[in-house]
């Protein structure tokens, strides 16, 4: 009876052990957005709306970050090969991020993510749909953005204050090479 409980709670240890070790792969977890430094990876256009940050992990751990999910597929439409651990796309509500299978999503086609990609992502339906109800827009799954034609819905005042901005990110950027020189 003692070697059985010696071999239970050897197995239980092991247990702990290969848990807490991931057994080999590392947990891929999300990395905070700093709204100052971080840069979309794709439109390198700085992220300054958490609301619609997004992120891939990939297998050895780098972090790619995007500042609307629409740039997010665009890396993954142009790079298929991208060895993807997890994505990861940040609360709307501000709730947090949310693994991008287990996400609740709106297209609003007339609403304003930075890239006018449009696409709401909500932890849970009831936060979505109270969404739709007072804005409008289609619930969507992480299944259904498979199959979403990601079109660009930018009116020329977005055009012209994204361009703006665009700028002023790069005159940022030029006066902090400036300063480092």
């Amino acid at each position: 009876m003692k070697k059985m409980s010696n071999w239970i709670l050897l197995a239980v240890l092991f247990s702990v052990v290969a848990a807490a070790s991931g057994c080999g792969s590392a947990s891929a977890q999300p990395v905070d957005i700093n709204p100052e430094t971080d840069k979309c990876d794709v439109c390198h256009m700085m992220i300054n709306d958490e609301r619609f940050a997004a992120e891939i992990v990939t297998e050895d751990g780098t972090v790619y970050k995007y500042d609307d999910i629409g740039c997010l597929n665009k890396h993954v439409h142009d790079q298929p090969e991208l060895d993807q651990e997890a994505k990861f796309i940040h609360d709307y509500e501000m709730n947090g991020w949310v693994a991008m299978e287990e996400a609740v999503y709106v297209y609003h086609p007339e609403g304003m993510s930075p890239m006018a990609y449009n696409i709401y992502t909500f932890k849970n339906k009831e936060d979505a749909q109270a969404y739709v109800d007072a804005n409008g827009g289609t619930m969507m799954s992480a299944e259904d953005l498979k199959n979403h034609t990601w079109e660009r819905h930018m009116t020329e005042e977005m055009k012209k204050k994204m361009m703006e901005k665009h700028k002023m990110d790069m005159n940022q950027d030029q006066m902090e090479m400036n300063q480092n020189d």
